[in-house]
């Protein structure tokens, strides 16, 4: 008699449990799934631009824009499922990865052995290289950038170019695209004559890791941290670098919220890195630049803050970047054509110094591709720098400050 009450009971308990799983749905699942209120992959079903837009307004994470599927993949909290829930169907993508093994991930380099690379190449190639120290982060980690060009020490005036990376701390790819880059161009000088042309005629900045701090964190702490390492306030900890740049910054595509990963912080150049990358800006007047990010397979080009910006050398801007996804098999389009976003980093660079700036998301597997892809995104995109670094030779915008006081842009050639 009394196996069969705690029988009754254990039945009556896994069919009340039942019945909550049933209502409670993906809410259920995402809680269940949720330790330390880390976010869940999910696709938020859009059917138009203005949608995606404002998901991206709300201070939301979006990972993927796949609007001809009709949806979106975003990172998504507990805060933001109750933006979205009542408004927007979604469903959650348990298989989505948000944290990795990080022993199958070998070809990635920390924070310290890519400063120690920087320097070990300068020792190497002291003719070619100049390490300088660019900046310092609010944990004071050195912001570190080198300089390739022949007689580097010369100070003769070349068309410069800038290669950048690791604007958000996940996206470790972006520090090694910059790198291989950084290989090339000194250990082919003195063999391809490709190579040693670009060096003797041309001076290029590259600067793998802005973030140091948001960088160090995501290797040792959470992986998919996205910020830099600014106590906001409370627990709130971190402003996104991609939206702090002072040319048309606001909160289209960025948050005031300090909880949200697209929090612009409390102005514009508020943080170290981004006053050092707008020093580094005035100071070089670089003709070209492409900070990379991740993931998604494409060339980006100004303006991102409106749909309905357009830059006075679009044209050119499409052209090139059109050139560009020949040679990495990415799509080229105009930045606001994902979403619009101010603050961010192209913008800048054309907007205030004159630069043909580009934006590239690399690879299309996550943030963080597996050992696997490394190679092959790294090869595909230093052919594509390798590309602008040629055409800072004859190509400009038409506000930048070398020229625009002097003589119109002249129609370029076809290329």
């Amino acid at each position: 008699m009394k196996f069969t009450s705690k029988f009754k009971k254990l039945t009556f308990g896994l069919l009340l449990l039942l019945t909550l799983l049933w209502f409670t749905g993906s809410s259920f699942y995402f809680q269940s799934n949720a330790a330390n209120s880390a976010p869940q992959f999910a696709k938020i079903f859009v059917v138009s631009h203005i949608q995606v837009a404002d998901l991206a307004n709300l201070g939301l994470d979006i990972a993927e824009v796949q609007l001809e599927k009709g949806y979106v993949v975003v990172l998504l909290s507990e805060r933001d499922l109750a933006k979205i829930k009542t408004t927007y169907r979604y469903e959650l993508l348990p298989e989505k990865k948000v944290f990795y093994n990080e022993e199958t991930y070998n070809k990635y380099h920390t924070n310290s052995e890519i400063e120690q690379i920087l320097k070990n190449t300068e020792k190497k190639y002291p003719t070619l290289c100049k390490l300088h120290q660019i900046g310092t982060s609010i944990e004071n980690r050195p912001i570190w950038a080198i300089q390739v060009t022949s007689n580097v020490s010369a100070g003769q005036k070349k068309p410069t170019s800038l290669f950048d990376g690791v604007h958000h701390a996940r996206e470790w790819i972006t520090s090694e695209v910059p790198l291989a880059l950084l290989k090339e161009l000194t250990e082919k000088y003195a063999t391809d004559p490709k190579i040693k042309g670009l060096v003797d005629n041309c001076e290029t900045w590259i600067l793998p890791v802005l973030n140091p701090d948001g960088y160090e964190y995501s290797h040792k702490t959470e992986q998919m941290w996205r910020k830099n390492r600014r106590k906001v306030t409370g627990n709130a900890y971190g402003v996104d670098l991609n939206r702090n740049y002072g040319y048309k910054w606001g909160n289209v595509g960025a948050s005031n919220d300090p909880n949200d990963e697209t929090y612009h912080g409390t102005g514009p150049f508020t943080e170290p890195c981004n006053i050092t990358m707008k020093n580094l800006v005035a100071d070089k007047k670089f003709r070209v630049g492409i900070s990379f990010h991740s993931y998604g397979n494409l060339v980006l080009y100004p303006y991102g803050y409106a749909d309905s910006a357009i830059t006075p050398d679009n044209e050119l801007f499409k052209r090139l970047a059109k050139e560009m996804a020949k040679l990495n098999k990415y799509t080229a389009e105009k930045s606001s054509d994902m979403y619009p976003v101010m603050g961010d980093s192209a913008d800048y660079l054309y907007g205030k110094g004159g630069v043909l700036s580009f934006e590239i998301e690399l690879g299309e597997s996550g943030f963080i591709p597996p050992d696997s892809e490394v190679d092959k995104i790294c090869t595909d995109n230093v052919k594509v720098c390798l590309y602008l670094i040629e055409k800072s030779k004859t190509v400009h915008a038409s506000n930048h400050p070398d020229f625009v006081t002097t003589q119109p842009l002249q129609p370029v050639a076809s290329f």
